[in-house]
């Protein structure tokens, strides 16, 4: 499913490490990152006030949820699947990791539109 998910890498010359940990990793990255984010955003800053119940701080906490998933996807994809030290580079990587941001983005957005409907100040809080 994951190699669907991420069809982009399908002639990358280590296939076996990226099906076997690659996908897995950043799949599991996106996903806790962005429900975290969501989380916070709705149920711990949402209920401090009405402060946070505007599209500029939501934006701010998807950039955010973002930058983390490009930063960690690209930390964990080179130097824990890869065995690659920080002055190394492959392109494949950062492509990697900047598709999973932009997933990341996505998944933001709609667990923005299922968590609103928790939320105290839901109909100042966009989607």
């Amino acid at each position: 499913m994951l190699d669907t998910f991420y069809g982009i890498f399908e002639d990358l010359t280590h296939w076996d490490t990226w099906y076997d940990k690659g996908y897995t990793l950043g799949f599991i990255i996106l996903l806790t990152i962005s429900l975290l984010f969501s989380l916070l955003y709705y149920q711990v800053f949402g209920r401090r006030g009405a402060y946070f119940a505007s599209m500029k701080s939501w934006f701010f906490f998807g950039i955010i949820c973002w930058f983390l998933v490009f930063l960690i996807s690209l930390f964990v994809e080179g130097n824990l699947v890869f065995k690659l030290v920080l002055s190394e580079f492959y392109i494949e990587i950062w492509i990697f990791s900047l598709i999973n941001a932009f997933y990341s983005l996505a998944l933001f957005t709609l667990l923005s539109i299922g968590l609103k409907r928790f939320s105290i100040h839901s109909k100042y809080i966009p989607f």
